[in-house]
């Protein structure tokens, strides 16, 4: 069912970053056939000034990676799209590593306050694009990305004419955060280029929720099970539905074929 006042988008284009994992047709064999992905690596973030690029954490470098990918490879000008960044955890290890200064009464350095923030992700893009449009941070638990995408469809009702980026971001969780937290964790970001009508002939992707999932925890028809990479499973592979069952809650959504 798709839910009302949640109008279908396009996704222009998509690009991913995971180590290991650095140009589409490298993700569209671990799409077709997921396996494990390291947890060691950093991406390429050759078009930011060195300066800037030394204070970013692995986390905002991720984001901006898989940004910038996605508006090149759109032909879409970086300062011109709204930005929506979904995480569940923000740049946890930036935060666990304040914590652990506060409490051994160590010095806390001011590139950790920047980077531990949720939002940086956001204020670098700003830098780093000379992006003024709107951008938003969402943390919404195991379903940030589904609540990121809602946002970003949202963003497009209120005006169609600008494109969304999506940017879905996640690190590996420090200890003792690693062993409380369900779900697999790994180091990965996904960026999504969403408009509100798409080319000429191409589907689009309607939004809906159905009922009581029935039980605790998450699954989805991926199997990948984490929901941004499942999302993206999906699209590359021309299916009609993606169901995911994160907690009490379905999340929907269908390939619109043009008529």
């Amino acid at each position: 069912m798709v839910a009302a006042g949640v109008p279908p988008v396009s996704v222009r284009e998509w690009a991913a970053w995971a180590p290991g994992l650095s140009d589409k047709s490298k993700w569209l064999g671990f799409l077709k056939s997921p396996g494990e992905i390291p947890l060691d690596g950093a991406p390429d973030v050759g078009f930011i000034a060195p300066m800037l690029g030394r204070r970013m954490s692995r986390f905002n470098r991720m984001a901006l990676n898989t940004a910038y990918s996605c508006c090149r490879d759109a032909g879409a000008p970086c300062d011109a799209v709204r930005l929506v960044v979904a995480s569940r955890h923000g740049d946890m290890a930036v935060m666990a590593r304040l914590l652990k200064a506060l409490s051994e009464k160590d010095t806390l350095l001011p590139a950790d306050f920047t980077n531990s923030v949720h939002h940086t992700a956001a204020g670098y893009w700003g830098l780093v694009a000379k992006n003024r449009q709107a951008s938003r941070s969402i943390a919404g638990g195991e379903a940030s990305f589904c609540y990121g995408f809602l946002d970003a469809a949202g963003m497009l009702r209120h005006d169609p004419a600008r494109p969304v980026l999506l940017v879905a971001v996640e690190d590996v969780l420090p200890e003792p955060f690693n062993g409380l937290v369900g779900g697999r964790c790994i180091p990965y970001s996904v960026a999504l280029l969403l408009e509100a009508e798409g080319e000429p002939g191409s589907g689009r992707v309607a939004l809906g929720f159905g009922g009581p999932a029935g039980g605790d925890g998450a699954g989805s028809d991926g199997t990948i099970g984490i929901p941004a990479l499942d999302f993206l499973r999906w699209h590359v592979g021309g299916q009609d539905a993606l169901e995911m069952r994160i907690g009490q809650r379905r999340w929907q959504w269908t390939l619109l074929h043009p008529r």
